[in-house]
């Protein structure tokens, strides 16, 4: 047998020209047809029958649907028994029994399909049979015959590489997922094949079924704005087969919105009642139909509806059919009461074996509405009962959806946002970590000066420690080897001595354990009437015996402990009338203020003061300044203050001049309702 040589009848140019007739149907037609006399010529029946197969498919997109059937027909005629050949020409007679609902040789396609699918040898015309057997399944009410061939129609493109024709399986288990009410899974598998494709075809399908999907939630403004977002740039000028079924679901979803004129004219301006497909046409004619009845005009609709159903049910369109049957019981309701009974009956029949749906729902209304109107009120109640209880199970059912596909939307959109900041993340990880290395030495050198400045704090604790109980310590045992070698007064005068130091040890030990038992976390957290607390301080630690000129401000509350408050203050103003006893006319200060960061109070004196340079010292623990050492005291008082403030989020510092006195600066969290205030 002779073989092409002409290059645009090449095997892969051929399998190009056919994939582009979805989306260049009209050019398709015209390549093909200009490349046939020199097909002809070749010889070569083989490639005779793939361009006649991809100028079949063309004519069908662009409508001419009868000449698309002879020439498919003649396609097959010369397959000469190739296995690939025929498989291309039946799968799209297939398409074709999809698209319009009629095809006199479809269960001939089916069974020859399915006979000769294993032995083909090239993957795509493999995953394209299947994909055809898919639809016909479906199309025929065979749902699960249709999703099994879509899953063999996936695998076998995955395992080939064929990434066009697992979109296109994928698609097609979109419109099964619809039909068994799976919407939430049905969304799904549309954003992952909107993501996965680059095909514009495959773009198209992906758009007609999102607007079927908001359609069957009936979300009918969501439907209209997925199809326009379809149509806007598409040549309408004719529209193709694909164009028709979405102008026809613009109408039917601008009645939804009772818009009504604009459903009208898109269906008349673009004749799609005229078409010369089954499906098309009874579809076109049902809504045009329907509109005609809304608006009034009864009798172009009861025609309209009635070619409509004659269509449907010539193309073995079921559930269609049966919708305009109920659009027509409708439409004679008000004129022939009883001829809406017999259309319901017929509607009822034909959805027998179906599950209860919104068709059964409006038969029963309709039904009970027509035998209110022939007095027949027993009966209407009842079929009224029996609509409103199957509306309210549908209505409970159709929320339940709505709600599955929102969240599925909402778990597209988390995983769309989730992917960026994890993108975001990324970037700023590195970012982030080329700063922590290049801050990582002064890091480490500021903690090691940290961990220095603590084990200085240790030594020098622990050597005030040694200082302070070593004194009395030997006072105790030089006094204690003395008793044995004197007596009478001295001995009495030995004992007194022991037991001055041994209070005076007992003391510093008391003072540690004080120190270390408040700890450095506050043992409760709430507000704190600060006034009161600074009040009750000053009561503790007033001396009848001295006349001290006090002033306590007005203090707003804090947020704290109020007994480790009442401590702190306790201890300054301890040392202020400590370091005040030298004075004629001592005088103490509490005054308070709000600022940024809390309340800012301040205990003044007119004490003995101390050198401006000590001030970072004075709140280490047993620090005692040159200017105090004359006066009672372990030096921890002041480490305590430094301890309970920090613990509290709040900081202390202190400022003073040797004879001038001396000022205590707390600075603590305000209270939540005294901020709110402010």
């Amino acid at each position: 047998m002779p073989t092409s040589t002409h290059p645009s009848l090449s095997a892969e140019a051929l399998l190009a020209l056919r994939e582009r007739t979805r989306d260049q149907p009209a050019d398709v037609v015209r390549e093909a047809e200009a490349l046939l006399p020199a097909a002809r010529a070749t010889g070569d029946r083989r490639t005779l029958a793939s361009l006649l197969t991809a100028l079949g498919a063309g004519l069908s997109e662009t409508g001419n649907n009868d000449r698309a059937q002879l020439i498919l027909d003649e396609a097959l005629e010369h397959t000469d028994g190739d296995a690939e050949s025929e498989a291309g020409v039946r799968a799209q007679r297939l398409s074709m029994f999809i698209s319009l609902g009629e095809s006199s040789t479809v269960d001939e396609d089916i069974e020859r399909l399915t006979a000769i699918l294993d032995g083909l040898k090239r993957p795509r015309e493999t995953t394209a049979a299947m994909n055809a057997l898919a639809g016909a399944a479906f199309r025929q009410g065979r749902l699960e015959d249709a999703g099994l061939w879509l899953e063999r129609a996936s695998r076998a493109a995955l395992d080939s590489g064929d990434r066009r024709g697992a979109t296109i399986a994928a698609t097609n288990a979109v419109i099964v997922s619809i039909e068994l009410e799976r919407y939430a899974v049905a969304l799904t598998q549309l954003r992952n094949a909107l993501a996965h494709t680059d095909s514009s075809q495959v773009t198209v399908f992906v758009h007609a079924q999102h607007a079927l999907l908001y359609s069957r939630l009936e979300l009918h403004q969501q439907a209209l704005d997925v199809i326009d977002s379809y149509l806007d740039g598409r040549p309408l000028n004719p529209p193709a087969e694909s164009d028709k079924v979405m102008l026809i679901n613009k109408a039917e979803a601008l009645t939804s919105l009772n818009r009504l004129d604009e459903a009208a004219d898109i269906i008349e301006r673009h004749a799609l009642h005229l078409e010369g497909g089954l499906r098309i046409a009874g579809e076109a004619s049902d809504t045009l139909g329907r509109i005609y009845g809304l608006l009034g005009r009864t009798e172009e609709a009861r025609a309209l509806l009635t070619t409509g159903l004659e269509l449907l049910e010539r193309g073995g369109l079921t559930h269609a059919a049966a919708r305009t049957l109920l659009n027509r019981a409708e439409l004679e309701l008000p004129h022939d009461p009883q001829f809406t009974l017999n259309c319901t009956r017929h509607t009822l029949e034909r959805l027998e074996t179906g599950a209860p749906g919104r068709l059964h729902a409006r038969a029963f209304r309709l039904q009970a509405q027509a035998h209110a109107a022939l007095g027949e009120y027993r009966l209407a109640y009842e079929l009224g009962e029996r609509h409103r209880h199957l509306q309210d199970d549908l209505d409970r059912r159709l929320e339940r959806q709505r709600l599955d596909v929102a969240l599925a939307e909402l778990e597209y959109e988390r995983a769309q946002v989730t992917a960026r900041i994890q993108r975001e993340a990324l970037r700023e990880a590195r970012q982030e970590v080329a700063e922590l290395h290049a801050h990582l030495e002064a890091r480490v050198e500021r903690r090691t000066q940290e961990l220095h400045a603590a084990n200085e704090e240790l030594r020098a604790f622990a050597h005030s420690v040694s200082h302070y109980l070593r004194t009395p310590m030997q006072v105790i045992l030089g006094h204690a080897t003395l008793l044995d070698q004197v007596s009478g007064a001295q001995r009495t005068r030995s004992a007194d001595a022991i037991t001055g130091a041994t209070e005076r040890m007992a003391e510093v030990l008391d003072g540690l354990l004080a120190y270390a038992a408040r700890g450095a976390v506050p043992q409760a957290s709430g507000t704190v009437d600060l006034d009161a607390v600074v009040r009750a301080a000053w009561a503790d630690q007033a001396d009848p015996q001295r006349a001290v000129a006090v002033e306590i401000g007005p203090i707003p509350p804090v947020r704290g402990d109020a007994a480790a408050l009442r401590v702190v203050f306790g201890n300054l103003l301890h040392n202020a009338l400590k370091y005040t006893g030298e004075q004629a006319q001592p005088h103490v200060q509490v005054s308070a203020s709000v600022v940024p960061d809390g309340v800012l109070v301040e205990v003044r004196d007119n004490g003995v003061g101390f050198d401006p340079a000590d001030a970072t010292r004075l709140f280490g623990a047993f620090t005692r300044l040159p200017t105090t050492t004359r006066f009672e005291g372990l030096g921890l008082g002041l480490a305590d203050v430094w301890r309970i403030v920090i613990a509290h989020g709040g900081h202390v510092r202190a400022e003073g001049r040797p004879g001038e006195g001396a000022s205590f600066f707390v600075t603590l969290p305000a209270a939540e309702e005294w901020r709110s205030e402010g």
